[in-house]
């Protein structure tokens, strides 16, 4: 009795891997069983790629483009620094620009003192305003 009920057992369990989806999926209703169809073959490169992509345009949208925006809008404000700005460095010190170079900025910092103090020219954070006393020489020359 026990020797007959290996083969049915192995039959049984050969059933159940089919029947779970073994090593064959399934045939599609109306398949007539030979030969592979082109929908039913891989397509799987652009499935598989397509995540990636959408992953790498989100993150272009929302950390390359602008933090690029960002440098751009520096630089236009580095470009644009004129003496008699009045600044304020990343620092959070506050001068007047007596002097701009290539990459070097001399502020005046105290009035009274006459104090000046070289900064590097990426240092500036923004620009508040021009000098008024130049505005009223500009004024004069027009």
């Amino acid at each position: 009795m026990p020797s007959s009920l290996v083969p049915l057992a192995i039959s049984f369990l050969g059933f159940l891997a089919q029947a779970t989806g073994g090593d064959a999926p399934p045939p599609f209703p109306g398949d007539d069983g030979g030969g592979s169809s082109p929908a039913a073959g891989g397509g799987g490169g652009l499935g598989v790629l397509l995540p990636f992509i959408v992953m790498a345009a989100v993150m272009w949208l929302f950390l390359i483009k602008p933090q690029k925006t960002k440098e751009n809008e520096e630089k236009a404000l580095l470009d644009r620094l004129k003496k008699n700005d009045h600044v304020v460095t990343k620092g959070g010190l506050h001068g007047v620009v007596m002097n701009v170079k290539d990459d070097e900025v001399v502020l005046r910092i105290d009035e009274q003192q006459n104090v000046k103090v070289r900064f590097q020219k990426n240092a500036i954070a923004a620009i508040l305003g021009e000098d008024k006393e130049s505005n009223k020489a500009e004024e004069k020359k027009a």
